[in-house]
Protein backbone atom coordinates (compact mmCIF):
# COMPACT_ATOMS: atom_id res chain seq x y z
CA UNK A 1 0.00 0.00 0.00
CA UNK A 2 1.60 3.31 -0.52
CA UNK A 3 0.24 7.07 -1.72
CA UNK A 4 1.89 9.23 -5.03
CA UNK A 5 0.64 13.03 -4.93
CA UNK A 6 -0.55 14.52 -7.97
CA UNK A 7 -1.32 18.18 -7.85
CA UNK A 8 -3.79 19.71 -9.60
CA UNK A 9 -2.77 22.15 -11.96
CA UNK A 10 -4.21 25.00 -14.15
CA UNK A 11 -4.79 22.69 -16.81
CA UNK A 12 -7.92 21.56 -18.62
CA UNK A 13 -8.83 18.13 -18.55
CA UNK A 14 -9.26 16.39 -21.90
CA UNK A 15 -12.47 16.71 -23.51
CA UNK A 16 -13.29 13.14 -23.76
CA UNK A 17 -12.64 12.29 -19.95
CA UNK A 18 -14.57 16.01 -18.53
CA UNK A 19 -18.00 17.77 -18.46
CA UNK A 20 -19.88 17.03 -21.50
CA UNK A 21 -17.81 13.68 -22.34
CA UNK A 22 -19.92 10.90 -23.99
CA UNK A 23 -19.83 8.77 -21.07
CA UNK A 24 -20.40 11.54 -18.24
CA UNK A 25 -20.21 11.35 -15.39
CA UNK A 26 -18.74 7.41 -15.12
CA UNK A 27 -18.72 5.70 -12.21
CA UNK A 28 -21.08 8.84 -10.41
CA UNK A 29 -24.24 8.34 -12.92
CA UNK A 30 -27.47 9.43 -11.68
CA UNK A 31 -25.99 12.75 -10.61
CA UNK A 32 -26.32 15.93 -12.79
CA UNK A 33 -23.99 18.44 -13.52
CA UNK A 34 -24.09 22.04 -11.38
CA UNK A 35 -25.02 25.49 -12.97
CA UNK A 36 -21.34 25.91 -12.92
CA UNK A 37 -18.52 23.61 -13.78
CA UNK A 38 -14.88 23.24 -14.10
CA UNK A 39 -12.58 20.50 -14.76
CA UNK A 40 -8.40 20.33 -14.77
CA UNK A 41 -5.59 17.66 -14.79
CA UNK A 42 -3.83 16.29 -12.18
CA UNK A 43 -0.06 15.14 -12.28
CA UNK A 44 2.91 13.74 -10.33
CA UNK A 45 5.49 17.13 -9.66
CA UNK A 46 3.12 18.93 -11.56
CA UNK A 47 2.74 22.78 -11.30
CA UNK A 48 0.05 23.97 -9.07
CA UNK A 49 -2.77 25.67 -10.78
CA UNK A 50 -3.47 29.63 -9.65
CA UNK A 51 -6.14 30.78 -10.98
CA UNK A 52 -8.95 30.59 -9.32
CA UNK A 53 -12.36 29.02 -10.30
CA UNK A 54 -16.15 29.46 -9.25
CA UNK A 55 -18.73 26.43 -8.92
CA UNK A 56 -22.41 27.59 -8.67
CA UNK A 57 -25.21 25.56 -7.67
CA UNK A 58 -29.04 27.07 -8.21
CA UNK A 59 -32.15 26.87 -6.23
CA UNK A 60 -34.13 25.31 -6.27
CA UNK A 61 -32.05 22.36 -6.32
CA UNK A 62 -32.76 18.17 -6.71
CA UNK A 63 -29.89 16.44 -5.29
CA UNK A 64 -26.22 16.81 -5.26
CA UNK A 65 -24.53 18.15 -8.13
CA UNK A 66 -21.50 17.63 -10.05
CA UNK A 67 -19.14 20.75 -10.28
CA UNK A 68 -15.25 20.06 -10.26
CA UNK A 69 -13.36 16.91 -11.64
CA UNK A 70 -9.93 15.94 -12.15
CA UNK A 71 -8.32 13.63 -14.49
CA UNK A 72 -5.32 11.77 -14.15
CA UNK A 73 -3.79 10.04 -17.21
CA UNK A 74 -1.00 7.58 -14.93
CA UNK A 75 1.93 5.84 -16.90
CA UNK A 76 0.64 2.27 -18.42
CA UNK A 77 3.06 0.42 -15.74
CA UNK A 78 2.04 2.58 -13.08
CA UNK A 79 0.53 0.27 -10.14
CA UNK A 80 -3.58 0.76 -9.22
CA UNK A 81 -3.18 -0.25 -5.53
CA UNK A 82 -5.04 -0.70 -2.20
CA UNK A 83 -5.34 2.71 0.13
CA UNK A 84 -6.85 5.66 1.02
CA UNK A 85 -6.56 8.55 -1.09
CA UNK A 86 -6.94 12.05 -0.16
CA UNK A 87 -8.58 14.63 -2.18
CA UNK A 88 -7.86 18.50 -0.93
CA UNK A 89 -9.98 21.09 -2.09
CA UNK A 90 -8.71 24.74 -1.64
CA UNK A 91 -11.78 27.29 -1.15
CA UNK A 92 -10.66 30.92 -1.36
CA UNK A 93 -14.41 32.19 -0.78
CA UNK A 94 -16.92 30.14 1.28
CA UNK A 95 -20.53 30.23 1.25
CA UNK A 96 -22.72 28.53 4.29
CA UNK A 97 -25.68 27.61 1.73
CA UNK A 98 -22.93 24.55 0.00
CA UNK A 99 -22.03 21.74 1.20
CA UNK A 100 -19.23 18.97 0.05
CA UNK A 101 -20.88 15.49 -0.04
CA UNK A 102 -19.54 13.01 -2.17
CA UNK A 103 -15.88 11.95 -3.51
CA UNK A 104 -15.88 9.14 -6.90
CA UNK A 105 -12.08 7.37 -8.19
CA UNK A 106 -13.71 6.36 -11.62
CA UNK A 107 -11.39 4.26 -13.41
CA UNK A 108 -12.40 5.02 -17.57
CA UNK A 109 -10.69 3.56 -20.37
CA UNK A 110 -8.61 4.90 -23.10
CA UNK A 111 -11.94 6.28 -25.01
CA UNK A 112 -13.97 7.60 -21.79
CA UNK A 113 -15.81 4.29 -21.19
CA UNK A 114 -16.04 3.84 -17.12
CA UNK A 115 -14.40 0.63 -16.15
CA UNK A 116 -15.48 0.34 -12.49
CA UNK A 117 -15.55 2.36 -9.10
CA UNK A 118 -12.50 2.33 -7.29
CA UNK A 119 -13.45 4.65 -4.67
CA UNK A 120 -16.65 6.30 -3.69
CA UNK A 121 -16.83 8.34 0.07
CA UNK A 122 -20.73 10.35 -0.04
CA UNK A 123 -23.48 12.08 2.08
CA UNK A 124 -20.55 13.76 4.13
CA UNK A 125 -21.93 17.33 4.81
CA UNK A 126 -18.24 18.91 4.32
CA UNK A 127 -18.78 22.59 5.53
CA UNK A 128 -18.14 25.21 2.60
CA UNK A 129 -19.37 28.29 4.88
CA UNK A 130 -15.24 29.30 5.44
CA UNK A 131 -12.01 29.77 3.46
CA UNK A 132 -9.68 27.41 4.40
CA UNK A 133 -8.08 23.23 2.67
CA UNK A 134 -10.86 21.26 2.70
CA UNK A 135 -10.76 16.81 2.71
CA UNK A 136 -12.17 14.16 2.28
CA UNK A 137 -10.54 10.63 2.36
CA UNK A 138 -11.63 7.78 -0.11
CA UNK A 139 -10.81 4.19 0.32
CA UNK A 140 -9.50 2.71 -2.99
CA UNK A 141 -10.13 -1.16 -4.30
CA UNK A 142 -6.65 -2.25 -6.20
CA UNK A 143 -7.18 -3.04 -9.71
CA UNK A 144 -5.27 -4.07 -12.52
CA UNK A 145 -5.51 -1.09 -15.27
CA UNK A 146 -5.61 -1.20 -18.97
CA UNK A 147 -3.11 0.55 -21.46
CA UNK A 148 -4.73 4.17 -21.59
CA UNK A 149 -6.85 4.23 -18.66
CA UNK A 150 -7.42 6.86 -16.75
CA UNK A 151 -8.78 7.92 -13.41
CA UNK A 152 -11.15 10.38 -13.25
CA UNK A 153 -12.34 12.16 -9.42
CA UNK A 154 -15.58 13.46 -9.41
CA UNK A 155 -16.73 16.12 -6.77
CA UNK A 156 -20.40 16.81 -5.82
CA UNK A 157 -22.12 19.74 -4.14
CA UNK A 158 -25.37 20.05 -2.78
CA UNK A 159 -26.92 23.64 -1.83
CA UNK A 160 -29.97 22.32 0.70
CA UNK A 161 -30.94 25.89 1.84
CA UNK A 162 -33.34 28.21 -0.15
CA UNK A 163 -31.81 31.78 -0.22
CA UNK A 164 -31.00 31.83 -3.95
CA UNK A 165 -28.30 30.47 -6.18
CA UNK A 166 -25.37 29.11 -4.23
CA UNK A 167 -21.45 29.71 -5.26
CA UNK A 168 -17.84 29.66 -4.01
CA UNK A 169 -14.49 30.02 -4.82
CA UNK A 170 -11.77 27.45 -5.19
CA UNK A 171 -7.99 27.48 -6.60
CA UNK A 172 -7.29 23.62 -8.25
CA UNK A 173 -3.36 23.56 -7.15
CA UNK A 174 -3.22 21.13 -4.09
CA UNK A 175 -1.52 17.90 -3.79
CA UNK A 176 -3.78 14.70 -4.07
CA UNK A 177 -2.89 11.62 -2.43
CA UNK A 178 -3.16 8.83 -5.29
CA UNK A 179 -2.30 4.91 -4.68
CA UNK A 180 -1.58 5.01 -8.24
CA UNK A 181 2.14 4.27 -8.44
CA UNK A 182 5.04 4.63 -10.73
CA UNK A 183 7.59 1.93 -11.40
CA UNK A 184 11.08 1.98 -11.33
CA UNK A 185 12.90 -0.61 -12.45
CA UNK A 186 9.81 -3.05 -11.45
CA UNK A 187 9.61 -1.46 -8.10
CA UNK A 188 6.66 0.28 -6.93
CA UNK A 189 8.18 3.93 -6.19
CA UNK A 190 5.66 6.52 -4.59
CA UNK A 191 6.46 9.62 -5.03
CA UNK A 192 7.56 11.72 -1.53
CA UNK A 193 4.06 13.54 -0.40
CA UNK A 194 4.39 17.10 0.44
CA UNK A 195 1.62 20.18 1.55
CA UNK A 196 2.14 23.60 0.61
CA UNK A 197 1.39 26.10 3.32
CA UNK A 198 -1.42 28.30 2.68
CA UNK A 199 -1.80 31.61 4.06
CA UNK A 200 -4.27 32.90 5.23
Amino acid sequence: MALTAYTQTESGAESGFTFGATNWPFCAGGLSDAATTWGRTATVSGTPGTTADVIKINHPNTGNKVAICFTIDPEDSATWDTDTAIIRLDVDIGNAELTWEDTYLCRVNSVGVNQETIGSTTGQATDLEFAGLKTMNVSCSSTTPSAGDRLVIILAFDSPGAHGNAQITCTPGEDMDIPINPVAGGISIPVVQHLRQRTM
